[in-house]
C-alpha cells in the first residue's frame, strides 16, 4: 500500500492494508515433461522456446484481464480477481486457458519438426477464497496469493493431461452453462485430506447472458404509479383528520426511498401552496439495531437538533423545548424520560433511571406515552408525516414503541410510512399484524414487485439516450432483473468505466455511449459483489484505504472517528470528497455535520469482506478505543457498539461491554438483545480462556426464562453456579441456585425444591437477610404447590417482615403477591383477594409490571375459578375480574414475558367458564395451552388442561374433557406438584361419574384422598367434594349431606350457602333424594342467589333443572314446567355463543335429557 498509508501503522495494521481476502479465480500452466525436454537441448535452444511459450502464456492471460503473479522456469502463475475483480473472472480464466492452448499449437508443431520432441501445456483452474498481497521481506517481495485455493489448483495442473485443462467445481459450478465439460470424477490428490471433483475444459458453448440475478442500489421512480397514487391518497386524507399506516414492502432496491422521495415532492409542494403538514423523515441504520432504543435515540436528536459535542445542559434545553405544548405537571417527567433515552444528563441511561427508582417496565410503558404526547403536539395538533425508511433495521424496542404510536392513526392526522424489506425473523412484521388487525380502511399494504418489461426499458431511456444506446439497454436490462436500483446501478458502473459520458444536446440530463467506446468489450457485472469491487478496485490505494477502514466501523460512521483511526487524518476530507462524488458514500445529515454512511450497505459488507482477519481486528480494536476517547463520559448508549468492535479484535474488553449492554437491554425489557449481548460475551472469554463469568450466565439465563426457553435458561444458571463456585462468588451462587429452582418450578417441584433449598442455605451461610428473604418466598410458592399450605404462609410472612424492616418496597410486593397466592392455594379466595389489592398497589407505585401481571392474573381468579368451587369467591364486580386479567394479558405481552401471557390466558378462560361463556373459555385455555407448550411451561399446561376438561364437563362432553384431565393427571405426576395432582384427579373424577362409571371414580379418588386429609389446602377440599358426589351417585345422600356440611363449616369466617352455589346444589340434591323436599328447595334457593349473584348461568341451569324434578304434586311449590322452561332458556342462551354446530347441538341434546330427569 502507499507509504502513507503504512506509516503510524501496528504490523497488523501495515500488513492487512497491503493485503487482502479476494474470491479469485487461479490459473497455473506448465510445460508438461519440461525436464526431459530441456535434458535434450541445449540450453539457448530451451531458453529460445520457453521465450516464444511464455509469449502465447502471457497473452491470453493479459488480454482477459489476468494478472500475472509469477513466472517459474516452465509454468505461469496467473490470478482472475485480484488485484482487480471483474463479473466473470471464473469464465475469463477459462476462455484465457483455451486460448493459451490454441496459441501453443504453432509452437508444439514447431518443435516436434524442428527436434523430435512433444511440447505441450497443461493447465489448472480454481476459484476460492485467498489472501493476496506483497508477500516476502523488504529486499525482495513479490504480490502473489495464499491459500488452500491455490493449491489446488496446482494439483489440478499436475493432473492434467499434455494440452488439456482440469478445473475444481467452485469454477465448474460458476461456469457451467458457457462451457462442455468432461467429469473426470474425484480425483485424489497429492497434499489433499479428501478427493476433489474435478472436470475437463472440452469447449465453449453458445450461451451468453448471466449465471444468477444481481443486487444492487438507487433508481429513479419509474413503473410505481399505482402505489404512489395509494401514498398520495392517504396524504390527502390528513386535511380531513383521518390518520393512516402505509408500508412500503420489497426488496433492495426496488423503489421504496424513490417513492418517499416522490411523496416528499407533494408534501413540498404543499407546503409551497401554504399547507400546514409537518414531514418528520428517518432512515434507521445498521448500528442502530445494536442497542434498544437506538433507532429511536437516532430520530430524537436529529429532529430536536443535538449535536455529537451538545453538553447535557444544551441538550436539556433543546428536550425542554420540543416538549413545551405538553402540560406542567408531566413535562419535566416526560423530559427525564427523553433524556434517559438520549444517554445524556442526569438520566445517562434507562438502567440508570431505573436504578434511581423506575423499572424497566414503567420506562416502556411511560415512554410510549410520552411519545405519543410529543407527536401530537409536534405540529400543534397539525397533521404530521412520520416516514421511516430501511425500517427493517429497527431495534426490537423501538418497533415495539412504533407499534403503540400507531394509535394515533384513530384520532389524530397522522401519516405513518414505513418502508422495510421483508425479511424472515425481522420484528416489523408485528406492525403489518396489528395494522391488519386494527386499522382495516386506514392501513395500506404496498408491495413493490420487478418492473415489467417497458418499464425498465422507460428506466433506462430516462438515463442513457436510447438513439444511440439500443445494444447497451438490451445488454443492461438483460442484466438487471426488472429491479429498478441495479439498473442504475449498471449505468453508474458504465459511467465509471468511460462507456458514457454527459449528453449535452439532450433535452434532459441523460448520458450517451462514449464515441471510443467499443461495445463489443463491454462486460457489465453480474452480481453486485462483483460490481462493487469492480467500482472500488478502481480507486486510488489511500482513498480505498480509507473506505476499507470506514467499512469496519459499519453502514454509517463519522469523519472524526475515522480520523481517530486513520493513519493519515489529514487527508480523509479530501477522500471523503472523492468517494461522495463516485456515489459509494453519502453525507447523512441524520447524525449532523461530518457523518457519512455507505451508499448502500452491500457496498460496505463487499468492501469489508475484502480485509484480512488480522487488519480487521487491529482495527476493531481502534475503533472501540477510538469511541471511548470520543464520547467519554456518554458511554452507556455505546456498550453495545463498544463491546462488539472489542469483541471483533478478540480483545477482553469487550466482555465488560458487552455484560453492560446486557444489563442495560434486561432493563428496559428487551431480553432477545441481553440474549444475545451476553452470548457474545460468554463466547469471547472461553476463546481468549478467561474466568468463569458466573454473572453472564446469570444475565443469559434470566433473559431466556423471560422469553420461555427452559433448557437454555437451565443450562445457564448451571454454569452459572459452575462458575461461581469456581471463583468462591457466594452472592453469585445464591443468585443462581435460585434462579434455578424458579425455572424448574415450571417443570417439576421436586427438583425445583431441591434448588431452593440450597439457595437458602447458601443466602444464610452469607448471612445476607434480603436474599433469605428472597429465597423464603420462593420456597414458601413451593410449599403452596406441594400441599403445604401453613408452611406456605409461615415463609411469606417471614420474608414480608424482612422486607418491611429494610424498606425493600419491591421485596415488599414480591411478598405480598405469593402470600396471596398461598392463601389462595390454602382456599382462602377473600383473604387472597385483599393481599392481592395491597400487592397490586405496591407493584403500580414501583411500576413493577411482571408482578403487578401476575396479580393482576391471581385477582381476576380470586373472583372465582372452576378449580376452586368449595370456597366461596371474593366480592366485587365481574366485570372488573376481567378486566385485571385482560390488562394483565397485554402487560404480558407488551413485555414478551411468555409464561405471563399463560397465566392471563388460563384465568381469562376460568372465568369465561364459569359465566357459560364457552366459546371464549375453549379459546382462551386452547391458546394457553398451545403456548405453554411452545415454551414448555409444564404447570401452566396442566392449568390450561384442566380449564379445558372443566369447560368440555360444563359442556357434558364427558369423554373429550375425561382425555384433557388424564393428560393433566400424567403431566402433574411428573411435576410433583400436589395442587395440580389433586386438581386434575378431581376433573378425572368428575368425568368417570359423568359416564357412569362410579367404581373407578370411588379408586381414581381414593388415589388423592385419604380419610383423614383435611381441609387446610384448596385441592384437598376439591378433592372431598368429589367424595361427596361419589356418594351421592352410590345412593348414600346422607354421606354427601355431612361431607358437604363439612366443607361448609371449613370456611373461615362463616359464610352462608349461597356463597358456595356448587356446594348449596349438591347438598340440594343430596336433600331431595332423601325426600327432605323443603330442605332440598331452601339449598336450591342459596344455589340460585349465589349464580344469579356471580353471574355463574351454568350452575343456575343445573339448580332449575333440579328444582323442576322436586314435588311435581304439590301445585303450591310452583309448577315444574315454569323451572325447566326456565332452564331450556339459559340453555339455549348458552349454546347459542357456541360456534362449533357440532359441539352445539350436542350440549343442547345433553342438557335438554338432563333437565327431563330433574338434573
Amino acid at each position: 500500500m502507499n507509504q502513507m498509508v503504512r506509516e503510524g501503522m501496528t504490523p497488523a495494521l501495515r500488513d492487512g492494508g497491503a493485503r487482502e481476502r479476494r474470491v479469485v479465480t487461479i490459473l497455473f500452466c506448465d510445460v508438461a515433461g519440461s525436464t526431459s525436454i530441456a535434458e535434450q537441448l541445449d540450453p539457448e535452444e530451451w531458453a529460445e522456446i520457453m521465450h516464444m511459450a511464455f509469449d502465447a502464456l502471457m497473452r491470453p492471460i493479459e488480454r482477459y484481464g489476468g494478472t500475472i503473479a509469477r513466472l517459474m522456469g516452465d509454468a505461469v502463475l496467473a490470478f482472475f480477481g485480484a488485484p482487480r475483480a471483474h463479473e466473470d473472472d471464473p469464465r475469463r480464466a477459462i476462455l484465457a486457458a483455451l486460448d493459451i492452448v490454441a496459441e501453443v499449437a504453432p509452437l508444439r508443431d514447431l518443435v516436434r519438426q524442428t527436434y523430435g520432441l512433444e511440447f505441450n501445456v497443461r493447465i489448472g483452474i480454481n476459484t476460492g477464497d485467498v489472501v493476496v498481497g506483497e508477500f516476502g521481506s523488504a529486499a525482495m517481495n513479490e504480490y502473489t496469493a495464499m491459500g488452500d485455493a491455490i493449491n489446488l489448483a496446482a494439483r489440478l495442473q499436475q493432473e492434467a493431461e499434455p494440452g488439456s485443462i482440469l478445473v475444481g467445481e467452485t469454477t465448474y459450478r460458476a461456469t457451467a452453462p458457457f462451457f462442455r465439460f468432461e467429469s473426470v470424477g474425484q480425483l485424489a490428490l497429492r497434499g489433499k485430506a479428501r478427493a476433489e471433483n474435478a472436470y475437463r475444459v472440452l469447449q465453449p458453448t453458445d450461451v451468453s447472458g448471466r449465471l444468477w440475478d444481481i443486487a444492487g442500489l438507487d433508481a429513479p421512480l419509474i413503473g410505481r404509479t399505482a402505489e404512489l397514487d395509494l401514498l398520495c391518497r392517504a396524504y390527502e386524507g390528513l386535511s380531513t383528520g383521518k390518520g393512516h399506516v402505509a408500508c412500503l414492502i420489497g426488496d433492495a432496491g426496488m423503489g421504496k426511498s424513490r417513492l418517499i422521495a416522490h411523496l416528499r415532492g407533494v408534501w413540498e409542494a404543499d407546503r409551497g401552496r401554504g399547507g400546514d403538514v409537518a414531514w418528520l423523515e428517518h432512515r434507521v441504520v445498521s448500528f442502530a439495531g445494536l442497542e434498544p432504543y437506538g433507532a429511536l435515540r437516532q430520530r430524537l436528536r436529529r429532529v430536536f437538533g443535538i449535536a455529537r459535542h451538545d453538553t447535557a445542559e444544551s441538550v436539556h434545553a433543546k428536550v425542554m423545548r420540543a416538549t413545551q405544548h405538553f402540560p406542567p405537571a408531566t413535562r419535566e417527567r416526560a423530559t427525564r424520560i427523553i433524556t434517559a433515552v438520549l444517554g445524556v444528563g442526569d438520566e445517562a441511561s434507562p438502567a440508570q433511571a431505573i436504578s434511581e427508582g423506575i423499572s424497566a417496565d414503567a420506562f416502556r410503558r411511560e415512554l410510549a406515552l410520552v411519545m405519543k404526547e410529543l407527536l401530537r403536539g409536534w405540529n400543534r395538533g397539525k397533521p404530521v408525516v412520520f416516514v421511516s425508511d430501511d425500517h427493517h433495521l429497527i431495534d426490537l424496542a423501538s418497533e415495539e414503541l412504533v407499534v403503540d404510536l400507531l394509535q394515533l392513526v384513530e384520532d389524530a392526522p397522522v401519516l405513518f410510512v414505513l418502508a422495510f424489506r421483508p425479511e424472515l425473523g425481522s420484528p416489523v412484521w408485528k406492525i403489518i399484524e396489528t395494522c391488519r388487525e386494527r386499522y382495516h380502511s386506514g392501513f395500506s399494504e404496498i408491495w413493490l414487485a420487478p418492473l415489467a418489461a417497458d418499464e425498465r426499458m422507460a428506466l433506462f431511456d430516462s438515463l442513457v439516450r436510447s438513439d444511440d444506446g439500443q445494444r447497451l439497454r438490451e445488454l443492461v436490462l438483460e442484466k438487471a432483473g426488472g429491479n429498478p436500483l441495479f439498473i442504475e446501478e449498471i449505468v453508474r458502473s458504465l459511467i465509471d468505466q468511460g462507456y458514457l459520458e454527459p449528453c449535452t444536446d439532450c433535452p434532459e440530463q441523460q448520458w450517451r455511449v462514449a464515441p471510443h467506446a467499443d461495445l463489443s468489450q463491454v462486460t457489465i457485472p453480474s452480481t453486485l459483489h462483483a460490481l462493487i469491487l469492480e467500482r472500488v478496485d478502481r480507486l486510488a490505494p489511500e482513498v480505498r484505504q480509507h473506505l476499507q477502514l470506514a467499512s469496519v466501523i459499519g453502514r454509517s460512521f463519522s469523519r472524526d472517528l475515522l480520523e481517530a483511526i486513520s493513519p493519515a487524518p489529514d487527508s480523509i476530507a479530501d477522500h471523503l470528497a472523492v468517494l461522495t462524488k463516485l456515489d459509494l458514500v453519502t453525507p447523512d445529515a441524520e447524525f449532523g455535520a461530518g457523518a457519512y454512511s455507505f451508499r448502500h450497505p452491500l457496498i460496505q459488507e463487499v468492501v469489508y469482506s475484502t480485509l484480512i482477519r488480522r487488519f480487521r481486528s487491529e482495527v476493531h480494536r481502534r475503533i472501540g478505543g477510538a469511541i471511548e476517547r470520543l464520547y467519554d463520559g456518554r458511554l452507556d448508549e455505546r456498550a453495545g457498539e463498544i463491546g462488539w468492535h472489542y469483541s471483533q479484535a478478540g480483545d477482553e474488553r469487550a466482555v465488560g461491554w458487552l455484560l453492560k449492554a446486557a444489563e442495560r437491554a434486561g432493563s428496559v425489557g428487551e431480553p432477545h438483545a441481553a440474549i444475545n449481548y451476553t452470548t457474545t460475551a460468554i463466547e469471547l472469554s472461553q476463546r481468549l480462556e478467561l474466568q468463569p463469568l458466573p454473572r453472564a450466565y446469570q444475565l443469559r439465563a434470566e433473559a431466556a426464562e423471560l422469553v420461555g426457553d427452559f433448557p437454555a435458561a437451565s443450562r445457564d444458571f448451571t454454569d452459572a453456579i459452575t462458575a461461581a463456585r469456581a471463583i468462591g462468588d457466594g452472592e453469585a451462587e445464591w443468585r443462581a441456585l435460585l434462579g434455578l429452582g424458579i425455572a424448574w418450578t415450571s417443570r417439576d417441584y421436586r427438583v425445583a425444591g431441591d434448588y431452593l433449598h440450597q439457595a437458602l442455605e447458601r443466602a444464610q451461610l452469607l448471612r445476607h437477610p434480603l436474599a433469605v428473604a428472597h429465597s423464603l418466598n420462593r420456597i414458601g410458592n413451593w410449599h403452596s404447590n406441594i400441599g403445604q399450605p401453613e408452611a406456605a404462609v409461615r415463609a411469606h410472612e417471614e420474608a414480608l417482615a424482612v422486607f418491611e424492616a429494610a424498606r425493600a418496597q419491591s421485596g415488599r410486593a414480591e411478598s405480598l403477591d405469593l402470600l396471596a397466592l398461598a392463601r389462595f392455594m390454602a382456599g382462602d379466595l377473600r383473604g387472597s383477594d385483599a393481599l392481592y389489592e395491597h400487592a397490586i398497589a405496591e407493584f403500580r407505585s414501583i411500576d413493577e409490571r411482571r408482578g403487578l401481571a401476575s396479580s393482576l392474573a391471581m385477582r381476576t381468579a380470586a373472583g372465582g375459578s372452576p378449580l376452586a368451587i368449595t370456597v366461596p369467591p371474593a366480592d366485587g364486580d365481574p366485570d372488573q375480574r376481567t378486566r385485571y386479567a385482560l390488562e394483565s394479558l397485554d402487560l404480558s405481552r407488551e413485555m414478551g414475558w411468555q409464561a405471563g401471557e399463560v397465566y392471563a390466558l388460563v384465568t381469562l378462560a376460568g372465568r369465561s367458564m364459569l359465566q357459560g361463556h364457552y366459546q371464549s373459555a375453549l379459546a382462551y385455555a386452547t391458546a394457553g395451552y398451545d403456548r405453554a407448550v411452545e415454551i414448555g411451561h409444564r404447570q401452566w399446561s396442566i392449568a390450561a388442561l384442566c380449564l379445558l376438561g372443566a369447560t368440555m364437563m360444563d359442556l357434558l362432553q364427558f369423554e373429550e374433557a375425561y382425555e384433557h384431565f388424564c393428560v393433566a393427571q400424567e403431566k402433574a405426576n411428573r411435576t410433583g406438584s400436589e395442587f395440580w395432582r389433586r386438581t386434575s384427579t378431581a376433573g378425572v373424577t368428575d368425568t368417570l361419574l359423568g359416564q357412569g362409571r362410579i367404581d373407578e371414580a370411588r379408586r381414581e379418588l381414593n388415589d388423592a384422598l385419604r380419610d383423614n386429609d383435611r381441609l387446610d389446602a384448596l385441592a384437598r377440599r376439591e378433592c372431598w367434594l368429589r367424595r361427596a358426589r361419589i356418594a351421592l351417585a352410590e345412593g348414600d345422600p346422607a354421606r354427601c349431606v355431612a361431607i358437604v356440611d363439612m366443607l361448609h363449616r371449613a370456611i373461615q369466617p362463616e359464610v352462608s350457602l349461597d356463597a358456595v352455589p356448587h356446594l348449596a346444589l349438591l347438598r340440594a340434591q343430596a336433600l331431595a333424594a332423601q325426600g327432605l323436599q323443603a330442605e332440598a328447595l331452601a339449598a336450591l334457593d342459596q344455589t340460585a342467589a349465589g349464580a344469579r349473584c356471580y353471574g355463574w348461568r351454568p350452575v343456575l341451569w343445573r339448580a332449575l333443572a333440579v328444582r323442576s324434578a322436586i314435588a311435581p304434586d304439590r301445585p303450591e311449590l310452583g309448577a315444574p314446567d315454569r323451572w325447566a322452561a326456565a332452564a331450556s332458556e339459559i340453555v339455549a342462551d348458552l349454546a347459542s355463543e357456541i360456534a362449533d354446530p357440532g359441539l352445539r347441538s350436542s350440549f343442547t341434546a345433553s342438557a335438554a335429557a338432563v333437565i327431563a330427569r330433574g338434573g
